[in-house]
C-alpha cells in the first residue's frame, strides 16, 4: 500500500515540468515503531499499529497534538472500520483510549446536541402555550355560544308568552 502526503515534487516530463503537491511513502516499508500514524492510515492495517499509535497518542497531553491525533484517527477509522470495530470489542481499553483522544470532539457534538435539544424543548413548549391558549379561547366561545343560547331560549319562551 501507498501513501500520499502534501508536500510538492516537481516532475519533468517531454514538454515541461509538473509539481504535484505529494509524497509517496510505501506502507509496508515504513519502520512500525517511528511511523505507526502513517502505517494506521494504510486499508486494512494492522492492529499492532492501531494499538502502537494509540498507546504513543495516550502519552501526549497537547491539545494541538490530540487535535492532529484526531484527524488522524478519522482518516484511519474511515479506511479500517472493520478492524476498529473488531478492535473495540476485543480490547475494552483500545474504546476508552480512542475516545479520550477524541474527548474534544465527542465534547463539541455532546454541546451542539444539547444546543439543539434545547431549542426542540423550547420549541415544543411554545406549541404547547399557543395550544393551549386556542383551547382556552375555544373553550371561552363555547361557553359564550352556550350563555347566548341560553338567553335565546329564555327570549323566545317571553316572547312566546
Amino acid at each position: 500500500s501507498v501513501i500520499f502526503m502534501g508536500t510538492p515534487l516537481n516532475f519533468s516530463a517531454g514538454y515541461g515540468s509538473t509539481v504535484l503537491n505529494s509524497v509517496i511513502l510505501v506502507g509496508k516499508e515504513l519502520d512500525p515503531y517511528e511511523y505507526s500514524m502513517f502505517r494506521i492510515l494504510l486499508p486494512n492495517a494492522f492492529d499492532d499499529d492501531i494499538r502502537r499509535f494509540k498507546d504513543i497518542a495516550m502519552q501526549n497531553n497537547n491539545a494541538a497534538y490530540h487535535k492532529s491525533v484526531d484527524n488522524i484517527l478519522q482518516l484511519s477509522v474511515s479506511v479500517n472500520k472493520e478492524t476498529y470495530a473488531r478492535l473495540r470489542k476485543e480490547d475494552p481499553d483500545m474504546c476508552e483510549a480512542l475516545r479520550e483522544l477524541m474527548k474534544d470532539d465527542f465534547d463539541k457534538a455532546t454541546e451542539e446536541a444539547n444546543k439543539r435539544a434545547l431549542k426542540a424543548e423550547q420549541e415544543r413548549d411554545a406549541v404547547i402555550k399557543e395550544r393551549d391558549s386556542v383551547i382556552k379561547e375555544r373553550d371561552s366561545l363555547r361557553q359564550t355560544v352556550h350563555v347566548l343560547k341560553e338567553q335565546n331560549r329564555i327570549l323566545s319562551l317571553q316572547l312566546g308568552n
